[in-house]
């Protein structure tokens, strides 16, 4: 009987192999070149492609709050966007890289329709079309914000708009019905659009200072939708794990990987007379790189585990705030249980199997960790670090 595998990204399948007969193909010159050149076009693409988000809209809208939230920035650290309850404190378009890629840009613009920013020239001077997705930020929905909506139609520009405090709005209403305060502000702003002929446009109520309440994860599935794959993986990796929606799309975006991991590991520049030593080290060098991604990402470092680590029980407790070197035995261990000479060439298709198994065990404990932590700490902020430019090896 035969078993497939298929790598399938978006809605389109790149290849179905058997996977009895990997050993052979693998070490096929033009197999290799084509998963080499599927790999950078949907696993590592991320970490080249640049991305623009526009944060825009009226003065204290929460344009300040919103970004600190995606970077996870905090007042003291560089990169924190000043919050001011004294009205604009933005004159000019500040740019505010992510500190954990650098290539992920959120730009906040100064309001419009001011003295000093005429809505006149504003959508050229701000140079709007380099934006990859713009988020208008609002109160109450005005004529500006009409005005830059037609602007970013006619453009067509990805947008939507967003109202940030519901924490607030909750307070005001004296009730904690949410769900509710969030249904009416979003019907009253969509009715606002619709009287204007402005059909088309997603409205999202969120808290910036509470990502668990209102819209933020249909805001983060709208930008999914408006994205190209690899500048949504930079968004999604980059993201602070600062909710259950936001590690629910990390684990996703993470998931679909796997097979595509698992398969890339075993792809060596030598042929097949290479040493079942140097095949074995490769591979565990590229499982373990791939481990730390996904630690990394879910945020799940020294800082904020061992702050913890004595009280609780991780499902992934024996690889967290271990060194390489550890992970790589491990690994080796738990692959070579299932069969001692799993490293060797005839094993590949079994190794291909433990290897994608293990990997979505490792995965699956290390999203229960950060969830773990995140209702654990929800106030703690780990030390924000650049993603490691993590690479397959030998590939």
């Amino acid at each position: 009987m035969y078993q497939y595998i298929s790598f399938c990204f978006a809605d389109k399948v790149f290849k179905s192999l058997d996977i009895d007969e990997i050993a052979n193909t693998l070490v096929s010159g033009g197999t290799k070149e084509e998963f080499r050149k599927i790999y950078q076009e949907k696993i590592e693409s991320w970490k080249v492609k640049d991305v623009k988000f526009c944060i825009t809209g009226g003065s204290r809208t929460g344009k300040s709050s919103f970004i600190n939230a995606i970077t996870g920035c905090q007042k003291g650290q560089k990169g924190f966007a000043t919050v001011s309850v004294y009205g604009d404190t933005t004159n000019k378009a500040a740019c505010y890289t992510h500190p954990k890629h650098s290539k992920f840009q959120l730009w906040d613009l100064p309001r419009f329709g001011t003295v000093q920013h005429k809505s006149e020239g504003y959508v050229n001077d701000m140079e709007f079309t380099k934006f990859d997705y713009v988020l208008i930020f609002f109160d109450v929905i005005s004529e500006n914000d009409i005005w830059l909506a037609k602007q970013l139609k006619r453009l067509m520009k990805s947008f939507c708009f967003v109202r940030s405090k519901l924490d607030q709005d909750i307070t005001n209403e004296m009730q904690h019905d949410c769900n509710t305060i969030a249904c009416n502000i979003r019907t009253k702003a969509l009715g606002d659009l619709e009287k204007e002929q402005i059909s088309g446009v997603d409205v999202f109520v969120i808290s910036s200072a509470d990502t668990t309440i209102g819209n933020f994860e249909s805001l983060i599935n709208h930008m999914e939708n408006n994205l190209d794959e690899g500048k949504y993986a930079a968004v999604i990796y980059s993201l602070a794990s600062i909710s259950k929606p936001v590690i629910g799309e990390k684990f996703k975006v993470l998931h679909k990987r796997i097979s595509m991991i698992a398969v890339v590991s075993m792809l060596f520049k030598d042929d097949r007379e290479i040493t079942t030593h140097s095949r074995s080290d490769i591979i565990l060098t590229n499982l373990k790189n791939e481990i730390m991604f996904y630690i990394n990402t879910f945020e799940l470092t020294p800082p904020v585990v061992q702050k913890l680590m004595e009280h609780s029980t991780f499902q992934m407790r024996d690889i967290l705030c271990r060194s390489g070197e550890e992970i790589k035995k491990i690994v080796k261990n738990s692959l070579e249980s299932k069969n001692e000479k799993i490293f060797s060439f005839p094993q590949m298709p079994s190794l291909f199997r433990e290897s994608e198994i293990l990997l979505n065990t490792i995965l699956v404990g290390l999203q229960n960790d950060a969830l773990y932590v995140f209702g654990q700490l929800p106030t703690f902020k780990g030390k924000v670090v650049e993603q490691e430019n993590i690479s397959i090896s030998n590939v």
